[in-house]
């Protein structure tokens, strides 16, 4: 059976790993926006170049 300092250690051990939970939830949440906000730049940035390109590539002297 536990005594009550046992208890208090346990219930302290339980609030500081959902402490930590919670914190690398939040963590992985910022590092998948991030990697969102990555992925759409790139798409931007395709989508702008690639006319871009045509033009430059048509408008070259044959």
């Amino acid at each position: 059976m536990l005594d009550l300092t046992e208890l208090k250690q346990a219930e302290g051990k339980v609030r500081e790993s959902e402490r930590r939970y919670r914190e690398v939830q939040m963590e992985l949440a910022h590092a998948n926006r991030v990697a969102t906000m990555g992925q759409l730049a790139s798409s931007i940035a395709h989508e702008v170049n690639q006319p871009i390109a045509a033009t430059v590539t048509n408008a070259a002297p044959r």
